[in-house]
């Protein structure tokens, strides 16, 4: 029983034995399993979310957009002036997305700008809307029918839809208020000695209001010194006051106030006549007005009085009675050796009611006759007869009748004298000026205003020998402008006048430079031998200066130098002296006495001395670069005059070092230099620098000066025995005016002449260059350099049109010369140019790079990119479009859209920025049906458009009054270009070939305003170019042509002028 119990209890723990070890195996393998599974899941999920953010990192970014912004562009505020006009440029409207997630904004230009009408006079609400293309991706699912049945099919789809976005500001106009006093002239004195009272004598301002208007009307008399007491040494500025409607408004006035025993007069530097010599037709020269001043080298002005100063007439006495087309010239001298010839204008005033008048009356007011009740369609004749054909400045001293206000404020506003007047001269329309008429205010009423009579400058006319007839008549202002009451905006007029200008005088050298500046011409010079090679007292000239009569040469004679122990900038030493030199009579003065000069080199045809004249003493620098002078007045001897240390001139060491040449200017009180480091140096009184700027080349060498150009001459050009010099124009301020070349070559004694150019200088109207032979001859010799122009009479400059048709009627053929005001493509514009047009200040252009269009804002006087706008995008770079017009302050475009989209920019947005947008035009002309426009051009005198469309047949002439068509005409088929009007012609130019032996052409079609073909003109030799090149537009600077020349092959747009001979006319 024991045994069976024991097998039974063994048997028992076996089983338990091992159901236990299976337990545990289970166990584990649960255990595992779960501890495994646990870890897949954390793996998993770990591998899913690194999936997630890898998905999330490279996933193209979701772009949603959420809304738009608008706010005012940097800088800009509306005005209640009547004049607030809000573009697109006004603005700033922004984008707002969200980009995966994140914010962001852009800023937007395709957009719609809604502007309410009577925002000029209220303000109101501005609303941008934008039309947003969003692009989504969509799963479309369709039955598919198979062998298996019918099947579900899922296909990404993409789709395309538009959201509106809308954004607004409401806009409050600013009231228009005085905000300072602006000094436009500074007072007659400027210099005061210590515990003087500040004398605001000659002195002009006006107001500037906070709309950047001003109130030109204020009287001197009227404005008030703040603290008015003895001036300190200490004192910089004077303080001014003003009071305008009410608002006090202040201003300062620089001064210079010195010590009393450093005060002084100076000398008389400088001839002023204000508004020059005039004289009445039909009186005595003698009885001719001058209002003779003198600038003194302390800046004062000074007026002589009567006695101190004295008037003489060429080649009349005072009792010749002056007539409108007779040029008279007056001397005038003055106390100091200061003299100075002026062409007399001769005068014609006439009474305004003297005329014929239609539709008008006439009306006491004030103690004076004045034409009043004038409206559209009144008109005034005058007769005015010339000795000989000239041209006339027509004035008249009238009033503004552009009048805003109510109550007791009443203003006149700015308009534009051609927006509603016109002039016929011998019953030919002529262009009226471009100015603003005087503005105003406040006044207390309406009748106050039209009461305040101004000079308005009308036009510049051409009038014929013998009796001749003027015209002015009245029309609806073009721009839609009326006065507070609703009425076309007149006013009211005292007198009229004719001034015939005189002569042409040319003082100075700079004089002709003016000329030739503002015609946008190039200068032509001429050289011939002043003094031939000789020796001045010692061979060779190494410097010169002059005192505008007189030029001081320092020479020199090629001799073995002193050599010092000094560095190497002062290593050699040379003896020079001064020679008083007469350029008048070709004759040596005197001489001084030797003094010791550095140079570094050991050839003395490498020397150079540095003189310039101040105050009658010759400065020089010695041997060790310290300043010396001898007296002017005492080099008549022959080396007796001595010269002495002259401490006041202060220039540092180094400045001595850096310049190759020095002069002092009395008029601007000045020093400029010319250095070795390629730059021009403007110094003051002080000897401290003020200005520079780059002188062209590497290579300035010689300068002369005047009161307003800086001529500086290169390097020579040494060609086989001919040599020319460079020559740089500048102006005070550094802008580059012309650049030219004094030619030498072929002169007499010059051929086979080894020389380098050693000194410049500038006497009256021209220019002395001398030169110095570093083989035989071993001696010197200076040349005159002049203008190759001579005065002449002036003489009727004719439009393209005038002169084509003059040319037709008799018979011959057109004759002219071409000058390039661009020589080559200025900086910063594209090759492929195409609009060309002026506002009569500025020329525009309107240029692409391939596929985007800007317009630039070109300024002539120094041919410099000054603006651009922000692009638009057009179809290529090759087809003929995007030509451009100007109206009214804003520059229009027609675009490459294939609509021939009309679309314009205001010229003053125009700027550096290179952001002012180019917006669409909604309601101007449009084109006849079927058509579409090529280029427009606009007359404002004529008040009409003209217009060549795409299909190169048609030209279509439109009333801007009420975009209406006129006529429409047909002409034979070209590959037609640009598009111009003027006053009498509408110009259509179209494409020619260019050949070897007719270089650049151009075609143009000349058409009267009644749509009659008066001429078909082909223009030859507009530049040298024979290929990749067309002429792409023309416009009117001046009343002279201007064309725009394009080189598509790689160089860009030339402009170039005509000049058409008369002579062939008779």
């Amino acid at each position: 029983m024991a045994k069976f119990t024991e097998k039974i209890t063994l048997s028992l723990i076996k089983k338990i034995v091992i159901i236990a070890i299976c337990v545990g195996f289970v166990l584990f393998g649960v255990i595992s399993a779960a501890v495994s599974w646990s870890s897949y899941r954390d793996y998993y999920a770990e591998m899913i979310e690194r999936k997630r953010v890898y998905d999330e990192a490279n996933a193209d970014p979701v772009t949603v957009m959420n809304g738009i912004e608008i706010t005012y562009a940097d800088g800009v505020e509306f005005y209640d002036n009547g004049k607030a006009a809000p573009t697109k440029n006004s603005f700033s409207v922004k984008g707002l997305y969200t980009v995966s997630g994140r914010e962001y904004e852009e800023e937007l230009s395709d957009y719609e700008l809604d502007i309410p009408d009577d925002f000029a006079q209220n303000g109101g609400t501005v609303t941008a809307t934008y039309v947003h293309e969003e692009t989504k991706m969509f799963d479309e699912q369709r039955e598919v029918i198979t062998d298996n049945g019918t099947e579900i099919i899922t296909t990404p789809v993409e789709k395309h839809f538009q959201r509106t976005f809308t954004a607004s500001m409401n806009v409050s106009l600013t009231e228009v208020r005085p905000e300072k006093l602006v000094v436009t002239g500074e007072p007659y004195t400027v210099c005061y000695r210590e515990n003087s009272l500040f004398d605001k004598t000659g002195m002009t301002a006006v107001v500037a209001y906070n709309d950047g208007s001003v109130y030109d009307n204020v009287d001197t008399d009227d404005i008030a010194v703040e603290e008015n007491k003895p001036l300190k040494t200490t004192d910089t500025e004077v303080t001014i006051s003003y009071v305008l409607d009410g608002v006090p408004v202040k201003g300062t006035v620089p001064v210079k106030v010195m010590s009393e025993d450093t005060f002084t007069d100076g000398e008389a530097v400088e001839l002023l006549v204000d508004g020059g010599v005039s004289v009445d037709a039909g009186k005595a020269l003698s009885t001719a007005r001058a209002d003779v001043m003198v600038r003194r080298s302390n800046g004062n002005i000074v007026r002589p009085g009567e006695s101190g100063y004295s008037v003489s007439f060429d080649g009349s006495g005072g009792d010749a009675i002056a007539r409108l087309g007779e040029d008279y010239i007056a001397t005038i001298s003055v106390d100091g050796g200061i003299s100075k010839k002026f062409g007399v204008n001769v005068v014609l005033p006439v009474e305004a009611e003297s005329g014929v008048l239609s539709g008008c009356v006439t009306e006491e007011t004030g103690g004076m006759t004045v034409v009043s009740g004038i409206g559209a369609g009144s008109s005034l004749s005058y007769s005015l007869t010339t000795s000989a054909p000239t041209y006339v400045d027509m004035y008249a001293d009238m009033s503004n009748g552009y009048i805003v206000g109510t109550g007791d404020k009443y203003y006149s506003q700015n308009i534009a004298v051609n927006s509603f007047m016109q002039v016929y001269v011998n019953d030919v329309l002529r262009a009226t000026d471009l100015a603003q008429m005087p503005v105003g205010g406040p006044y207390e009423s309406k009748e106050a205003a039209h009461a305040d009579i101004r000079r308005v400058h009308i036009g510049r006319f051409y009038v014929t020998e013998g009796d001749n007839t003027v015209k002015i008549v009245f029309r609806n202002n073009t721009n839609g402008l009326k006065d507070c009451d609703g009425e076309e905006p007149f006013g009211k007029i005292d007198s009229v006048g004719f001034s015939a200008e005189g002569a042409e005088i040319f003082n100075t050298f700079g004089d002709y430079v003016g000329d030739i500046e503002g015609s946008l011409s190039t200068p032509e010079l001429t050289a011939s031998v002043q003094s031939s090679w000789q020796n001045m007292v010692d061979p060779f000239i190494v410097g010169s200066t002059t005192d505008g009569t007189y030029i001081y040469y320092a020479v020199g004679r090629s001799i073995s130098p002193e050599q010092t122990d000094a560095d190497e900038f002062y290593k050699y030493l040379y003896p020079v002296r001064i020679v008083k030199y007469d350029p008048a009579g070709d004759e040596i003065i005197g001489y001084s006495s030797q003094f010791m000069a550095y140079s570094s080199s050991e050839w003395a045809h490498y020397l150079t001395v540095k003189l310039f004249y101040k105050s009658g003493y010759v400065y020089a620098f010695d041997g060790e670069a310290k300043p010396i002078k001898v007296r002017a007045d005492e080099l008549g001897g022959n080396g007796t005059a001595q010269f002495s240390a002259a401490d006041e001139i202060t220039f540092p060491e180094e400045t001595v070092r850096l310049l190759n040449d020095l002069q002092f200017s009395a008029e601007n009180q000045k020093y400029v230099g010319v250095g070795s480091d390629g730059y021009v140096h403007v110094y003051g009184s002080d000897m401290t620098e003020e200005s520079y700027f780059n002188a062209g080349t590497s290579q300035p060498f010689r300068l002369t000066l005047d009161k307003d150009y800086i001529y500086v001459m290169h390097g020579s050009i040494w060609d086989n025995g001919s040599f020319r010099n460079a020559l740089y124009i500048y102006g005070w301020d550094g802008r580059l005016v012309a650049q030219t070349d004094m030619d030498f070559s072929g002169i007499s004694g010059t051929s086979g002449t080894n020389a380098s150019e050693r000194a410049l200088t500038q006497v009256g109207t021209s220019l002395y260059v001398a030169y110095r032979g570093w083989s035989s001859p071993w001696a010197s010799a200076v040349f005159k350099v002049d203008f190759a122009h001579a005065e002449s009479e002036e003489k009727e400059v004719l439009s393209l049109g005038e002169y084509a048709e003059a040319c037709a009627d008799k018979g011959a053929a057109m004759k002219y010369g071409v000058s390039q005001v661009t020589a080559s493509r200025i900086n910063g514009t594209p090759n492929y140019v195409h609009g060309f047009c002026t506002d009569g200040t500025y020329f525009y252009i309107s240029a692409n790079d391939g596929t985007s269009v800007k317009i630039y804002k070109l300024d002539m006087s120094d041919r410099s990119v000054v603006g651009y706008t922000a692009a638009y995008e057009r179809a290529d770079d090759w087809n003929n479009a995007d030509y451009i017009y100007y109206r009214d302050g804003y520059v229009y475009v027609v675009k490459y859209d294939g609509n021939g989209t009309v679309a314009r920019v205001r010229c003053d947005d125009i700027d550096m920025n290179g952001t002012a947008v180019i917006e669409n035009v909604s309601d101007g002309i449009a084109p006849p049906e079927g058509k579409v426009f090529k280029s427009i051009s606009y007359d404002v005198t004529q008040h009409k458009y003209a217009a060549v469309m795409t299909d190169n047949t048609t030209l279509c002439i439109y009333d801007a009054a009420t975009n209406g068509i006129l006529l429409e005409k047909s002409f034979t088929w070209h590959t037609m270009l640009g598009t111009y009007c003027d006053e009498n012609y509408v110009y259509a130019v179209y494409e020619t070939s260019a050949s070897a032996s007719d270089g650049t052409t151009a075609g143009i079609l000349v058409f009267s305003w009644s749509g009659e073909q008066v001429a078909d003109v082909t223009l030859k030799n507009l530049h040298s170019w024979t290929s990749g090149v067309n002429v792409q537009g023309m416009c009117e600077y001046n009343g002279e042509t201007y064309f725009a020349v394009v080189h598509w092959g790689g160089n860009g747009l030339r402009v170039v002028k005509l000049d058409f001979d008369l002579s062939v006319l008779g």
